[in-house]
C-alpha cells in the first residue's frame, strides 16, 4: 500500500526552470501563506510536462499556514497546465514584474536566459527581462569570452525569423594619396618652416589645413571655413 505524500514535494517534481528564481525567505512565505489564509488563492500554479513550472512559493505558503494543499495523491488547489511554451521565458516572464530586483540580480537573470537559450537575439531577451539591449549585448559578450555560452550564426528574434547574430565588420579603405598634392603639401611645409614671407606673398598652410589636401586630392572641393578654402586654392596652385 503506497502511503499519503506529506508534502506537495513528495507528489510533485519542479521543473528545473522554476530554478531561476530563488524561494522567498521563511518571513516572507509566512506572510504570504497568511495572506492565502485571509483572501484566498488568488493565482493557480503552472504545470509542464507533469512537472511544477510555477508556484513554489504559494504551495510552501499554504502548507506553513496549514491550508490543505494536496486531497489524496492528487493537488487540492488551482492549477493549470500549459503546452508548447519555452519554459525559461515563461518562468521569466510571470516573475520579473512580481519582484523587486537589483540591478545585480537581474544580470545574472539575464545571464542564465542567455545560457538557456544563446539563439535568442539580444533584443527579444531585453524585452522578456525588461533590460536594455545594449546591457544584455555586453553579457553574452562576457559569456562568450569565458565559455560560458556558445557562438551562434544566427539568431532568433521575437517574431521567429532567423538573424545573423554577428555583422561582418567593413575593412575601412585608406585614402589615395595624390603625389603631386603630397609633394605640393611638402614644399608648403618646407616654406612654413623658414619664418614668415613678404608682404606680397600669401601666407603658407599651416600643417592640420595641408592634411585637407593629403587626404582629399587637389580637386576637392572644401567644405570648412574660408580661410581653409583659401588654404587648399594656394596648395592646388603649388600642385600644379
Amino acid at each position: 500500500m503506497t502511503s499519503k505524500p506529506k508534502s506537495w514535494r513528495d507528489l510533485l517534481p519542479v521543473h528545473p526552470a522554476a530554478e531561476l528564481f530563488p524561494m522567498m525567505s521563511e518571513e516572507e512565505l509566512r506572510a504570504l501563506g497568511e495572506d492565502i489564509k485571509k483572501n484566498g488563492l488568488r493565482e493557480g500554479v503552472t504545470l509542464l510536462d507533469g512537472k511544477l513550472l510555477d508556484g513554489r512559493n504559494r504551495l510552501d505558503a499554504m502548507e506553513k499556514a496549514g491550508l490543505p494543499v494536496l486531497k489524496g495523491n492528487q493537488l487540492d488547489v488551482g492549477w493549470n497546465s500549459v503546452k508548447g511554451v519555452d519554459p525559461v521565458t515563461f518562468v521569466i516572464s510571470k516573475n520579473i514584474h512580481r519582484r523587486h530586483l537589483s540591478a545585480e540580480r537581474k544580470r545574472e537573470l539575464v545571464a542564465k536566459l542567455i545560457q538557456a537559450a544563446p539563439e535568442k537575439s539580444d533584443r527579444q531577451i531585453a524585452k522578456d527581462t525588461d533590460s536594455n539591449r545594449n546591457t544584455v549585448g555586453r553579457i553574452r559578450t562576457e559569456l562568450e569570452q569565458t565559455g560560458d555560452v556558445s557562438l551562434s550564426d544566427t539568431r532568433t528574434d521575437s517574431r521567429g525569423r532567423k538573424q545573423v547574430a554577428h555583422k561582418p565588420t567593413t575593412a575601412t579603405t585608406k585614402p589615395t594619396e595624390d603625389t603631386a598634392v603630397v609633394a605640393a603639401a611638402d614644399r608648403a611645409e618646407a616654406r612654413a618652416r623658414k619664418g614668415s614671407e613678404s608682404a606680397t606673398e600669401k601666407k603658407p598652410p599651416t600643417s592640420d589645413l595641408i592634411s585637407c589636401l593629403r587626404l582629399r586630392g587637389p580637386h576637392h572641393r572644401c567644405d570648412e571655413t574660408a580661410q581653409r578654402r583659401r588654404v587648399c586654392a594656394t596648395v592646388r596652385g603649388l600642385a600644379q
